[in-house]
């Protein structure tokens, strides 16, 4: 379920969080609020917050249609970055293999455990933060 999509004009940041069951169908709507915002202020970079999110429903056909998903959005995207936040090491580990399986992006694109790292990274591309 889509909790919010918030975009932060002093920092040029959308932040999309995600809760409970996973939905296809949600994170396609989410993206398309993503990209309805970039076309309407320009290039922003984009906290994608799924902490919330179940994921023992999510298998590796949910990964691949969910991929396919953010496929149909890939022309609309520039080189903005985008970090992905989860709660521990296996959602991050799924969460890798589903950027790995979209990986036909120009988007920078991290997941992250840490949410002061996620931001710091996602606002100065630095791989310090």
């Amino acid at each position: 379920m889509i909790e919010s999509v918030i975009y932060r004009e002093a920092q040029g940041v959308v932040r999309v969080t995600l809760s409970g069951d996973f939905s296809v169908d949600d994170f396609r709507q989410a993206m398309g609020e993503v990209v309805r915002i970039r076309q309407t202020v320009g290039p922003t970079h984009a906290i994608w917050d799924v902490t919330g999110l179940e994921f023992s429903q999510i298998d590796i056909d949910v990964l691949r249609r969910t991929s396919e998903a953010r496929a149909g959005f890939a022309p609309r995207r520039g080189t903005e970055r985008v970090a992905v936040l989860v709660s521990g090491s296996i959602e991050q580990a799924i969460m890798k293999l589903f950027l790995d399986l979209s990986e036909d992006t120009e988007t920078a694109q991290r997941v992250f455990t840490d949410p002061a790292a996620a931001e710091a990274w996602c606002l100065t591309g630095d791989d310090r933060a």
